[in-house]
């Protein structure tokens, strides 16, 4: 059922992508304006959307990541670039950049929790959904990234 919300928050990343391009030629606007949504389909997203458990897919400050990794050795992985990460990065973090996720997959754990994390939670998100479309169901995103780290008072490791 989760997995199906993913596909819809990427289609809807997809269609802003496209609705932009259609403003920016100014072509066939008026039509893309004067869609509409039947109440069913309106109804079925509604009830749907507020099914969601508060927190899904997030964690949601550095005591609960520190509360993860302790209690169940949670995988903390940075999708920032070998660049940033040598530049500092979470301890016992992994670097799986972004664009190697789904080459990667034989480095990402499936028996336990795993943190994504980036600089300030671009890349966090798109790497969580990405996950969650190739089946893992084991993925947790810390939005706040290295930005809230730093900000929680907490130390990069080099």
């Amino acid at each position: 059922m989760w997995k199906q919300l993913l596909a819809i928050s990427l289609s809807f990343f997809f269609w802003v992508g496209g609705f932009t391009n259609l403003v920016a030629n100014n072509s066939h606007l008026n039509q893309v304006l004067a869609a509409t949504v039947s109440p069913e389909i309106e109804q079925a997203v509604d009830n749907f959307l507020t099914e969601i458990p508060r927190g899904f897919y997030g964690v949601k400050d550095v005591n609960e990541i520190e509360r993860l990794v302790e209690k169940e050795n949670a995988q903390l992985i940075d999708v920032r670039e070998p660049l940033e990460y040598a530049r500092g990065h979470i301890l016992n973090a992994v670097n799986i950049p972004l664009r190697d996720l789904a080459k990667k997959q034989d480095k990402i754990a499936t028996d336990k929790p795993v943190i994504l994390y980036c600089s300030v939670g671009y890349r966090t998100a798109i790497g969580l959904a990405t996950l969650h479309l190739l089946g893992y169901d084991n993925v947790l995103g810390y939005p706040p990234s290295v930005q809230g780290w730093k900000a929680a008072g907490k130390s990069l490791n080099r």
